[in-house]
């Protein structure tokens, strides 16, 4: 399931070219997906409930609110979900677009985010109040009023 997290460089001429450093890690979709399905670019997390028999089984839902931050965000996911125990493709680290609700005020590149306390699904700007350290930088500026999307660099988790 891991992907390799080696430096590399791709040389086409170019020696200072260092290549893209998403890593995309693909999880079992949790049953509240059923209730909750997952969109692509919405904020996952890790749902601690799941059990197959007596083995757990780390699956994912759609991040949930939490006052004063989702602590269980873990990626961004690619692909969409609505059925239980699919596998879904999520940006674990490095550029993800997320659904953005820009709640906690304007964001502008180069702003920390956390998964939304406003939005299930979403990422927000990283207010003083939230417990929840970020969970990724803005690429670009976003707002509430235009902007349903953001590019994000998703910070490494583990």
């Amino acid at each position: 399931m891991a992907t390799s997290t080696l430096i590399q460089r791709l040389s086409t001429g170019d020696s200072s070219a260092a290549s893209h450093r998403r890593q995309v890690e693909t999880f079992v979709t949790g049953a509240d997906v059923a209730s909750n399905p997952i969109v692509a670019g919405d904020v996952v997390m890790w749902d601690v409930s799941a059990s197959a028999g007596g083995d757990r089984l780390l699956t994912v839902i759609q991040s949930e609110l939490k006052a004063l931050g989702q602590t269980k965000a873990c990626g961004v996911a690619i692909d969409g979900s609505s059925v239980a125990g699919e596998k879904v493709r999520v940006v674990i680290s490095g550029y993800a677009v997320a659904n953005c609700a820009a709640d906690t005020g304007t964001i502008v590149a180069g702003d920390p985010l956390v998964a939304s306390v406003v939005t299930d699904g979403e990422v927000e700007l990283l207010v003083a109040a939230d417990l929840a350290r970020p969970f990724g930088v803005a690429l670009e500026a976003a707002d509430a009023v235009t902007t349903n999307f953001v590019e994000i660099c998703v910070y490494p988790q583990f």
